[in-house]
């Protein structure tokens, strides 16, 4: 059985996502601020968890590596939310070409469940970048 969703964000606190900085807050905001919006999206809960731990394994654009052992994440979060979580990190590490390499994935949920992800994690990012926006210009 997985854990609640406390139990994931008190992991993530103790592997110190929340003082690591991550475009303008930390990077538990932005997991928890994917996964949020995943759940806005009615995805399934596996994918949710996944949103939550999409860039625990470093990615591209974001290098610190949090966590390294993939069973302890996989026993916190299933089998199904750690390998899109694993995925996410680790295509497109080269180039950036995530969008690419996710459209030629043959398992069409996998690759579905991916792009969830893959829009959450943007919409996030433009959603920050927004209220710092409006912040700034006290609108």
């Amino acid at each position: 059985m997985r854990d609640s969703t406390s139990t994931k964000i008190n992991f993530l606190e103790k592997i110190g996502t929340n003082e690591i900085p991550h475009g303008g807050g930390t990077l538990l905001d932005h997991l928890v601020g994917v996964s949020e919006i995943l759940k806005e999206m009615n995805a399934l809960e596996y994918v949710q968890d996944a949103g939550l731990f999409h860039s625990i394994y470093g990615t591209s654009i974001f290098h610190h590596q949090t966590v390294s052992d993939r069973q302890v994440v996989e026993d916190l979060i299933g089998e199904k939310a750690e390998h899109l979580a694993y995925l996410f990190c680790v295509l497109g590490r080269e180039t950036d070409r995530r969008k690419t390499e996710i459209a030629i994935i043959e398992d069409r949920q996998i690759r579905g469940d991916l792009m969830l992800i893959g829009f959450a994690n943007n919409e996030e990012q433009r959603r920050k970048k927004e209220m710092s926006l409006k912040e700034a210009y006290n609108v």
